[in-house]
C-alpha cells in the first residue's frame, strides 16, 4: 500500500508540472499575442523644457513642442517611441558646449538650470523601428522660423547663436515616398511644410470642389501630379493607398497619407475647427465611418 500512494503522489506531481508548463506556454502566446497588437501602429512621443516656461507636457506624431512668437529657447529634450520594437537616438548642438554625445529612449539631452539655448538637434532610430520607419523633424529657430523636414540628419543651426524655439517629430513608415525637398510631387512633407496643421484653407480647387473636399482634391493633385477627378472611383475602403481622397456622407472628405493594415493616417481640412488643416490623423478603417458618416466614394488613381 506504502509503494501505491508513493507511486500516485510521482504521477500528480508529473501532472502538475506538465499542466503548469502548459499554462505558462498559452500564458506567453497571451502575451506575445497582445504586444503584437497593441504594436499595430507606432508613434514617437517627445518633451522640452524651455525658458522660462520649464518643462512642456508630452507631445506626438508632428506637434509642435516649444514656443513660436515668444524668443524662448529650447534648453533641453528627450523623446520615445511606442507600438514597435527598437529606440530612438538623439543629440543637441548647445550654447558654449557644442554637440553632446547621443542619448535617447527619454533620457534627457541638453541642460536645465543653466539657461544654456540648444541650437540644433539630429536623431535617429535603431532596431526594428529602423527597419521600418524614418524619423522626420524639424525646428522653429530664432530668425529663420520652421527649417525643412530631414531624415538623420541636423535639423537647426550650428555657429551663428541662434536659439531653437520649437521642434516637430514624426515616424514615417518607409513603404512611404521618399522625401524630396525640391516639389511636392510624391512628398508628404513638402506639403505639410506648405500647408502645415494649425493653419487655415478656404478656397476652392479648380472651381470644382472646396473646404475639406477642395484641400483634399488640392493635395492629392501635387502628390501625384494628377487632376483627382480624371481619377477612377471606388466603393469600399479595402484596398485604400496613400494619395486616396476618401468622401463620407457627413459630408466630409480626408486625403489618405498611409495605411497600416487596418489603420489608415490622413489630413484633412475643416474639421477640428473652422478651416483648419490637421495632420498626421490615424483612425481604424471601421471607426472612420463611424466618425465621419458613411462612405460616398473613393477617388483613386
Amino acid at each position: 500500500m506504502r509503494k501505491m500512494l508513493s507511486k500516485i503522489k510521482r504521477n500528480l506531481v508529473k501532472a502538475g508540472a506538465t499542466a503548469l508548463a502548459i499554462l505558462m506556454a498559452f500564458g506567453t502566446v497571451a502575451q506575445t499575442t497582445t504586444i503584437t497588437s497593441e504594436a499595430a501602429t507606432a508613434s514617437v512621443v517627445y518633451k522640452v523644457h524651455g525658458a522660462v516656461y520649464g518643462w512642456q507636457g508630452e507631445r506626438s506624431n508632428g506637434q509642435t513642442a516649444g514656443t513660436e512668437g515668444q524668443s524662448r529657447q529650447l534648453e533641453c529634450f528627450t523623446a520615445y517611441i511606442k507600438g514597435v520594437n527598437g529606440s530612438i537616438k538623439y543629440r543637441v548642438h548647445v550654447q558654449d558646449y557644442g554637440w553632446m554625445g547621443w542619448t535617447g529612449d527619454n533620457r534627457p539631452a541638453g541642460t536645465t538650470g543653466e539657461g544654456r539655448r540648444i541650437e540644433a538637434i539630429e536623431m535617429k532610430l535603431e532596431g526594428d523601428a529602423a527597419n521600418r520607419y524614418h524619423v522626420e523633424y524639424r525646428s522653429h529657430c530664432q530668425n529663420v522660423g520652421w527649417t525643412p523636414w530631414v531624415r538623420s540628419g541636423v535639423s537647426g543651426t550650428t555657429g551663428q547663436g541662434l536659439r531653437m524655439e520649437a521642434i516637430q517629430v514624426r515616424l514615417v513608415a518607409k513603404s512611404g515616398a521618399a522625401i524630396n525637398t525640391n516639389n511636392s510631387t510624391g512628398n508628404f512633407a513638402a506639403l505639410q511644410a506648405q500647408y502645415p496643421s494649425g493653419s487655415t484653407w478656404n478656397s476652392s480647387y479648380k472651381d470644382k470642389a472646396w473646404t475639406c473636399h477642395g484641400f483634399a482634391c488640392l493635395l492629392a493633385d501635387k502628390y501625384t501630379n494628377s487632376d483627382p477627378y480624371t481619377w477612377g472611383k471606388k466603393y469600399n475602403l479595402n484596398s485604400l493607398k496613400a494619395g486616396d481622397v476618401v468622401r463620407f456622407s457627413r459630408p466630409h472628405s480626408i486625403l489618405v497619407t498611409g495605411v497600416n493594415g487596418n489603420t489608415v493616417t490622413y489630413v484633412d481640412c475643416n474639421w477640428v475647427g473652422a478651416n483648419k488643416i490637421q495632420w498626421n490623423q490615424t483612425c481604424s478603417k471601421s471607426q472612420l465611418t463611424k466618425k465621419f458618416g458613411s462612405l460616398s466614394y473613393v477617388m483613386s488613381k
